[in-house]
Order: C-alpha cells, then structure tokens, then sequence
C-alpha cells in the first residue's frame, strides 16, 4: 500500500508501515525522514518564513505610505500588494508543514473532525504527542478512516 493526500500546510505519504509528513508529498523525501524525536529541529526554517513574513509586510506598509506621501495612492499597489503576499503565502505554507515518520504501530488514535484531523501517537521517546492535520482533502479522510478502523482492531 502506498497512498499520499495533501494538508493545508504540506503533504501525507502513507505504506505499510509509516506514515510520512513531507513538504512536497515526493515519496523520495520520505527516505531520509527519521521519527519524531530523532530529527532535526525545524525551528530555523520557521524563524525564516517568519522573517520573509514581517519583512514582506513592513514593504507592503512602506510602500503605501511612500504612495500616501505623494498625494496619490496607486491602485495598482492597493490590489496588488494583497494578491502578491497572498501568493506568496501559498507558496511558501508548504514550509511551514512537518517532516518526520511516524510508524502505524506507534499511533494511539486517530480523531477525524470535518476535514480536520488529530493523530496522537508515541514519538521516539514514547511520549505522547498530537499532530494535527488542518484542512486535509477528501481522500486523505478516507484513508485516515481505514488506518484508524485498523487501530480500533488492535
């Protein structure tokens, strides 16, 4: 078995045996994935987008304002500048998402609220964690729902 969905903030690979949190669903990313607790910390990635978020929009505001100085405010950077961000945003959501495995065996449940999940497992040093999955299409529910009639059987 060898199933993938997307999530708001990046991808789902899913075989036999993990499940795969990737940035671009490419099932060649999920071979250097270690489990949760083991990886390296994402956390100077998120600082970066981070960073690109409040510089984009000190700009943005910069830029109004530079226009608002000059007795006119050009229409063209009223729409443009919220488009542009916002294309950018989903760009880069992706980013945002996590990387690891998570072996099947290690899950404990699997919550499906509309199309909004909460998976809570064992990470490496068995501490239990949830991870939560927002906005995941349609077939990414379905799957979840077999994985999750799987865990109730054992």
């Amino acid at each position: 078995m060898k199933e993938w969905f997307k999530y708001e903030y990046g991808f789902v690979n899913i075989d036999t045996d993990n499940i795969y949190f990737t940035n671009s669903g490419n099932w060649s990313e999920t071979i250097e994935l270690e489990e949760k607790g083991l990886q390296k910390s994402n956390i100077i990635r998120k600082i970066r987008i981070k960073l690109f978020w409040v510089l984009s929009f000190a700009i943005g505001i910069f830029l109004l304002y530079l226009s608002m100085v000059n007795g006119r405010i050009s229409i063209l950077l009223i729409i443009g500048l919220p488009i542009g961000l916002f294309s950018i945003y989903n760009y880069l959501k992706t980013e945002i998402g996590s990387r690891f495995k998570l072996p099947i065996s290690k899950i404990v449940s699997i919550a499906i609220l509309s199309n909004n999940v909460s998976i809570e497992f064992k990470n490496f040093e068995n501490k239990i964690e949830i991870e939560k999955l927002p906005n995941i299409e349609e077939k990414g529910i379905e799957i979840l729902e077999k994985i999750q009639g799987k865990i109730l059987l054992l």
